[in-house]
């Protein structure tokens, strides 16, 4: 990022070498990463009448964490349980619209279901994971030339070097040239000084620097002791990867050789004892002792991410010839050299069964096992680098909603255990054959043949592993007061009431696990050590004694316990079909005022479908062959075909393809009654009934089942995902894909009133008709179209009804409608009739959205959005990176460009007047109240002017490359006829100012540029 409060001009003083280049400066500025948030038309797992809740009372216009705006407005009290629909701002691209119109909504309560990792209730549920890609091979063959100098003992030189070919499959050919020179030096004392210098140049990986750096020493003290010392240092640099790796190493060792005493007898009595290095075949010498230290930093390996690792083959094997000859003191050596070697997967399709939270006891005895966990700052465990990533449950969160309740609630678990990564193997099998034939002394022939088969396994630790038996989790029932897992409200404040649970843990201190160090071997023992390294032994299993102190009471119910102990099981029939006997099913929470809440219904994702597959070229020499996908990168969609989407999938060079399938899950807990504190179920009929005392709340529901979603909707299409803009063959293409239970409010009850609520189906948000996408007519969401209260002892004229009009004018051009070109449910009108009367019609509550402006209301695009996921148009402009950008004549195709879509520039434009006017985009402007009165509200972009305690960044754009700033004027700033070569260097890039006026730019001078 470049931070400039002012025009400028700042010279850019690096000195680099010759050639000039287009690629160093667009990629500085243009190669920016795509967003990668997941939308839907079609809801995705959840549906978007259980998203959102406001409470009756609120009255803040403005939403002070947020700063968007909000607006409730109340439309009946069912005996004591008010109906309200509120509006939200901050509509996005692909946000659906709900039963009562975009950014609306009517939630008499629900919990909602935050899925981190592994659903909490999973309890052996298979996840299954495809996956495809074509086997990696490489051959090659090379010629190797080394000389050897001077090999006297106090200098010696060698040079070496190797010619070679490889190819692979995935990359191409490739030639490999390496040059080697070794320099050893005898120096006084009995030192010795080693120099080595490498170079290996390659058209696949660039250019790599190995220098090298080591001296010896050997140190006799009074004539039979010998002290070694040495020291080492070695680094390598590449062109491309930069530095990749720094070794540096120590070692020291005493030894004495035998000797034999003689003892001498003097004249005058006293003797004298001489000690003599013995020589030949009695001589020995015996090590003293010996020390060494060293460590490697590898600059360029890998992070990890926990996954499914699928098994593995690999297969390689090797030849070499070698010819050599000395002659007066030159040995060299000419040789042949060839290899391959093959990597491929062992299988293509597995399953593993996979372990909630709440289930954790049950997996830790699978290997197999997906346990839901997660590790913080994950990375590659060296000797050097010994600190282990931070291990943390994934357990889901949920907030709590309904009229007098609220919040967000977690489960806990009462006992301390261990997780471990599903178990996976990798073969190998390794074949070489080496020949050597050498003349001159004496002739030497020499063959070498090996054959090595590894096989390695990762997962549990297992041997040796005294917290393998000692630290598990311990299943419910294991004593009357034992709680394995329970819920309560997050960062909930209560006095810990078992002591000893906290202590044996370590209490506030870090703690590792006390390992007996072996020569080969470790083992793990019972107890920790904390950073003082004291050290305390522990006795499993560790659990708690006493129960947690809760404030709040939150119970649940499973799916085989809901028949016996649901409060009202009269919604047997609305369950889904996909719950599991372990899965949760009713959720009871207490209000403050001892209410009780019941959410009697999980609503479910049947199931889950996530792909990625490639389809891009297949050519490795012309990664520019495929300009068909040029225009996918702005329009976000890429059409597939025939076997793409399975593990026969030929595109791209991996041929990769991969499908995550998910079981179902509920995401969500609909409220199905609310008991006051007094209530008594009293007349012999399950749940809530005219003959019970106290008072209740009942709500019922209808239900859609099986409606299909996906993202994208269209037929044989997927969301484009674009690797380098310079490469064709990596290009890939993303499915979402499930099914679900949609539920509707149906009616509410109390003891003297009934609400209904009508409803009709929808011309918009229709589903798909399977995985390959393609809108389904009969796959169709529903509008609420009025609510009525009538009073038990009338039926049939209703107390008050609330009337809803609707259009389908915002964010029109969506596709999963059954009339083209119209947009999402719209909300216009609400309006109060009263038994009879309809007087109140003629006094509604009427709502604007500036619709009839394009600028206010444009049509929906699936990628017009920014990083943050807010509006932001998709223009039609791509620049031309990826056709022949490397060329002066293409550099005005991107300089000058300053309609750049957002798979090019997806930050925030810095124009205060654009953002703001981005941001009221398909919000409400006006409300017309009943009174005569208007509500009109105008919005602003959020902004900011620190993270934490750093000042701001931000990107530019650069609008144009001049030769000479005299050529900025307000005239021609912008115009391509001011343009120069790149190559010539020296020139000016200009810059969209601050304020985005482009006819006041930034000016940077460039010195030179550097041409690939």
């Amino acid at each position: 990022m470049i931070k400039i409060n002012k025009r400028k001009l700042v010279k850019i003083k690096r000195k680099l070498q010759k050639q000039t280049s287009l690629i160093l400066a667009i990629l500085i500025f243009l190669e920016v990463s795509y967003p990668t948030g997941a939308y839907a038309l079609t809801g995705g797992p959840s549906q978007p009448e259980v998203q959102s809740f406001e409470p009756i009372g609120t009255s803040d216009m403005v939403d002070m964490f947020s700063g968007d705006f909000n607006y409730n407005l109340p439309l009946m009290d069912v005996e004591g349980y008010p109906i309200n629909i509120s509006y939200h701002s901050g509509v996005n691209t692909d946000q659906e619209a709900s039963w009562v119109g975009l950014g609306w909504n009517i939630n008499p309560g629900v919990i909602n279901r935050n899925m981190r990792g592994i659903p909490d209730d999973f309890s052996g549920e298979n996840v299954t994971k495809e996956f495809n890609m074509k086997p990696n091979k490489t051959w090659g063959v090379a010629v190797n030339v080394g000389v050897e100098l001077f090999g006297s003992g106090k200098i010696g030189l060698g040079l070496g070097g190797s010619y070679g070919f490889n190819f692979n499959n995935y990359t191409g050919p490739s030639v490999i040239k390496s040059f080697n020179v070794n320099i050893s030096a005898g120096l006084g004392g009995g030192g010795k000084l080693n120099a080595g210098l490498g170079l290996t140049s390659s058209s696949d990986e660039g250019l790599t620097v190995q220098p090298s750096l080591g001296f010896s020493a050997k140190i006799s003290s009074g004539g039979n002791t010998e002290t070694s010392l040495g020291i080492s240092i070695g680094t390598a640099f590449n062109s491309r990867g930069g530095l990749k790796q720094l070794s540096i190493s120590a070692s020291a060792s005493v030894s004495r050789k035998a000797t034999d005493k003689t003892v001498t007898q003097n004249k005058d009595g006293s003797t004298t004892t001489t000690e003599t290095v013995r020589t030949g075949q009695n001589a020995s010498s015996a090590s003293l002792g010996a020390q060494s230290a060293g460590g490697t930093f590898d600059f360029g390996q890998p992070t990890y991410t926990p996954k499914i690792d699928m098994p593995m083959k690999n297969f390689s094997m090797s030849g070499s010839f070698t010819l050599g000859g000395e002659l007066w003191g030159v040995h060299g050596k000419i040789g042949l050299s060839g290899f391959y070697s093959g990597q491929e997967l062992a299988q293509t399709t597995i399953n593993n069964p996979a372990y909630g939270y709440l289930y954790a006891e049950k997996g830790q005895y699978n290997d197999n096992a997906l346990m839901d966990y997660n590790r913080e700052k994950d990375g590659t465990f060296t000797e050097n680098t010994p600190a282990l990533p931070l291990t943390n449950f994934t357990f889901d969160t949920y907030g709590v909603s309904g009229q007098g309740i609220g919040g967000s609630y977690r489960p806990f678990r009462g006992d301390i255990g261990y997780v471990f990564d599903a178990a996976s193997y990798t073969t190998n099998d390794n074949d070489a054959l080496t020949a050597e034939l050498g003349f001159g002394g004496y002739v030497h022939v020499g063959t070498n043949v090996t054959v090595i088969d590894v096989l390695s396994q990762s997962g549990k630790w297992k041997s040796d592993n005294a917290a393998l038996y000692s630290l598990v989790h311990t299943p419910k029932g294991d004593g009357n007061d034992f709680e394995n897992v329970y819920f309560k409200e997050a960062n909930e404040k209560t006095v810990d009431s078992d002591s000893t649970f906290y202590e044996s843990a370590g209490r506030d201190n870090p703690v590792r696990f006390d390992v007996n160090f072996g020569k080969f071997d470790h083992a793990v023992k019972n107890g920790f050590v904390n950073q003082y390294g004291q050290t305390f032994s522990y006795s499993g299993p560790i659990k708690r004694k006493k129960r947690d102190k809760k404030t709040q009471n939150i119970s649940f119910l499973k799916s085989n316990e809901y028949n016996d102990f649901a409060i009202d099981n009269s919604y047997n029939s609305q369950l889904s079909t996909s719950a599991q006997p372990h899965h949760i099913a009713e959720v009871t929470t207490l209000g403050t005022d001892g209410s009780r809440y019941i959410y009697g219904i999980a609503a479910y994702n049947n199931s889950q479908k996530e792909i990625t597959f490639s389809v891009g070229s297949t050519d490795i020499t012309n990664h520019d062959n495929n300009s068909s996908l040029a225009g996918s990168a702005s329009d976000g969609l890429v059409s597939y075909g025939g076997s793409d989407n399975s593990l026969s999938n030929a595109k791209g060079l991996d041929n990769y393809f991969s499908r995550t399938t998910t079981p179902a899950y509920a995401h969500s807990y609909l409220l199905t009654s609310v008991l006051t504190p007094d209530y008594i179920d009293a007349d012999g009929v399950r749940g809530p009934s005219d003959g019970d005392f106290g008072g209740y709340t009942k709500f019922k529901y209808t239900k859609l089942s099986n409606f299909n979603w996906r993202t994208p909707v269209e037929s044989q299409k997927a969301t484009f995902s674009e690797g380098l803009k310079s490469d064709y063959t990596d290009d890939k293409a993303n499915i979402l894909y499930g099914t679900k239970d949609l539920y509707y409010l149906d009616s509410v009850i109390t003891k003297n009133y009934i609400a209904v609520f009508h409803k009709s189906f929808r011309q918009d948000g229709l589903g798909v008709v399977g995985e390959n996408g393609g809108v389904s007519s009969s796959s169709k969401v529903m509008k609420l179209d009025s609510i009525s209260m009538y009073s038990k002892r009338d039926l049939k004229t209703p107390l008050k009804r609330v009337h809803f009009e609707y259009t389908y004018a915002l964010c029109k051009g969506i596709t999963n409608t059954s009339v083209p070109g119209t947009g999402k449910l719209t909300l216009k009108k609400i309006y109060f009739t009263y038994q009879n009367s309809n007087r109140a019609r003629m006094s509604p509550y009427v709502f604007d959205y500036h619709e009839t402006n394009p600028v206010e209301n444009p049509n929906y695009n699936i990628k017009a959005y920014d990083r943050w996921g807010n509006y932001k148009p998709n223009n039609a402009t791509t620049i031309g990176v990826r056709d022949n950008a490397s060329t002066s004549e293409n550099a005005n195709s991107f300089i000058g460009s300053t309609a750049m879509p957002p798979s090019d520039y997806p930050y925030v434009e810095q124009d205060r007047t654009l953002t703001d006017v981005y941001t009221s985009v398909w919000n409400l402007k006006e409300i017309n109240l009943p009174s005569g009165g208007t509500i009109k509200v105008s919005y602003e972009s959020d902004d900011y002017a620190y993270v934490q305690d750093k000042q701001a960044g931000q990107m530019f754009k650069i609008i144009n490359y001049v030769s000479d700033t005299s050529l900025v004027t307000p005239a021609n700033v912008n115009q391509s006829n001011t343009t120069v070569p790149f190559s010539n260097g020296g020139g000016y890039f200009l810059f969209k100012a601050p304020n985005g006026n482009i006819n006041k730019p930034m000016i940077i001078q460039v010195v030179m540029l550097i041409q690939l």
